[in-house]
């Protein structure tokens, strides 16, 4: 297949990037892209130590002539689009 558009993209903390003005949210079962030590908050509403990181902070994708979406982490291993969720 002919590659449209073919990008790079950093993921947030929260999982979400945007592609083509659209924000979409990977997967918290993806593990490449889970966060450790996240940012949380104490009792007392003060902020606890974090780090916020994660194997992987960038996603690839490409869109295909004919239309098609393909996501793939760092290492170009596909992501399943059913893992890819479009939040507008």
């Amino acid at each position: 297949m002919k590659k449209i558009i073919d990008e790079f993209i950093p993921v947030n903390t929260e999982n979400v990037f945007n592609f083509l003005g659209k924000k979409f949210k990977i997967d918290e079962s993806v593990k490449e892209y889970k966060v450790t030590n996240p940012a949380t908050y104490n009792e007392s509403g003060e902020l606890n130590d974090f780090s916020n990181e994660s194997f992987m902070e960038v996603i690839h994708v490409v869109l295909e002539q004919y239309g098609t979406v393909r996501f793939f982490n760092q290492n170009e291993k596909e992501i399943n689009e059913l893992l890819i969720d479009l939040l507008d």
